[in-house]
């Protein structure tokens, strides 16, 4: 008999025993109220006997997902994604139905093969493609399932977070330490804000930090991609009309090597798949179906 019997019509966890809630913008999981755990009675602790017939405590099976409620809640999922998991991603197109396959690919992998040639994966898009929502139903599976610790920054908060450190006198280190050692660590929108020195030597000093240890697997995503679109020939057989709109905003766009640099572009790509996610804002498109009703 499985050690959990969560209420299957419970409206707070859905049966899983797992209630998750938004508190301050930051995803919150606990043991569901209507959860029971039929060995232990809900005390985390059972009665063995050893070969010497000697009893003592141990902790009870249920513990387990205990344990796993708390690492979805230090995980650093933003609250608004409570529902966000694989099965709830609905893919608009083909490059969004192949980021999906391979998210669900790399779960399948995951704990097969050594970290080191597991693979990270960078979703790349315009926003309201779904990048960071895979991104969380990967890091929800990996907790809930697996047990394994991830972390999830955005990365243009994580710069905020270390501004703050300073009036406060912490170090840089303590901040990065935790996602620097996290075994898995998303970062969300990647390259967002200014790019100074300082932010890409934060950056670095995460990316390299992970890169060195060997056995870290680092998911992102970010809103540049890998190549500028090819640019339309005009009308006038061949020449460029170098005062029109569209021609002067492509030369504003950038790549994500030119955001984050050579030396952080490399270790991203040395053992990365890149997702191009293509497709209208989502976000958009749901706003503007409600408006219509």
């Amino acid at each position: 008999m499985s050690v959990i019997q969560a209420d299957q019509t419970c409206e707070q966890c859905h049966g899983t025993g797992v209630f998750l809630s938004n508190v301050k913008d930051h995803l919150r999981s606990r043991i569901c109220d209507c959860y029971r755990c039929e060995i232990c009675g809900n005390s985390g602790k059972i009665f063995h006997e050893d070969d010497k017939g000697r009893s003592f405590m141990a902790e009870c099976e249920c513990q387990i997902l205990r344990r796993r409620a708390h690492l979805l809640t230090e995980s650093g999922l933003p609250g608004k994604y409570i529902r966000a998991t694989l099965e709830t991603y609905q893919p608009m197109n083909n490059s969004q139905k192949v980021a999906l396959s391979r998210a669900n690919d790399f779960l399948a992998d995951f704990g097969k093969r050594r970290a080191d040639f597991l693979g990270s994966l960078v979703f790349m898009g315009n926003p309201g493609t779904g990048k960071t929502h895979l991104c969380v139903g990967i890091v929800k599976h990996l907790v809930m399932k697996f047990g394994i610790p991830c972390k999830f920054v955005d990365f243009f908060q994580l710069l905020s977070d270390i501004r703050q450190g300073y009036s406060e006198e912490k170090a840089e280190k303590t901040i990065l330490e935790p996602f620097i050692e996290s075994r898995v660590l998303v970062i969300d929108e990647l390259g967002k804000g200014k790019k100074g020195e300082w932010a890409l030597d934060m950056l670095d000093q995460l990316i390299s930090g992970r890169y060195n240890a060997g056995n870290k697997v680092t998911l992102c995503t970010t809103n540049y991609k890998n190549a500028l679109p090819k640019r339309k020939k005009t009308k006038t057989e061949g020449f460029v009309n170098t005062t029109d709109v569209e021609y002067l905003k492509s030369y504003e766009k950038e790549t994500l090597s030119d955001v984050v640099g050579e030396r952080i572009y490399s270790r991203l790509s040395e053992n990365s798949q890149f997702l191009e996610l293509e497709g209208e804002d989502y976000r958009k498109i749901m706003k503007g179906r409600t408006s219509s009703r």
